[in-house]
């Protein structure tokens, strides 16, 4: 079955890049230009994807790499990073102050504290600390009124 769907493919794909482009040439030599252009257009097509991804994707893609070497920042800052470690970092440190606390008004400030947390993850608030934090590779440490380190956020 996999066989057949290939042979389609390459089928389509010849007829696509091959078979069209001749038509094209040969209507244009006939002088029907207008039809010549119609076959010609996926090649064009063609020709037009390469030359874009030659002089507008790969230069882009050179420029990141070059200030990423020269200013010392990751490569990959794009929305799909993932930022997640925030909000679970701090839902962490949050959840186990509540469960140490006895105290009522220090629960009551980490409910508060919970919430923002919620809403900032709602409002997509950690989306642009972490790329701030990878930009400029600034590291996050929660330490305790002893001066002990309860999480790191990196």
């Amino acid at each position: 079955m996999i066989d057949i769907i290939v042979a389609i493919i390459i089928a389509l794909l010849a007829w696509l890049f091959l078979y069209l482009p001749v038509m094209g040439f040969a209507y244009i030599f006939l002088g029907e230009y207008a039809l010549g252009l119609l076959y010609l257009l996926p090649f064009f097509g063609l020709i037009g994807f390469v030359l874009y991804r030659q002089f507008a994707i790969e230069p882009e893609r050179a420029r990141k790499a070059a200030l990423s070497r020269w200013y010392n920042y990751p490569l990959n800052l794009g929305k799909k990073v993932n930022f997640d470690q925030w909000q679970r970092g701090f839902k962490a440190v949050i959840h186990n102050g509540l469960v140490i606390s006895t105290d009522v008004n220090k629960q009551k400030d980490l409910n508060h504290c919970q919430k923002i947390i919620e809403k900032m993850t709602k409002d997509d608030v950690f989306n642009g600390l972490h790329r701030a934090f990878k930009l400029t590779g600034c590291h996050m440490e929660v330490k305790d009124t002893t001066g002990h380190t309860i999480t790191k956020i990196v």
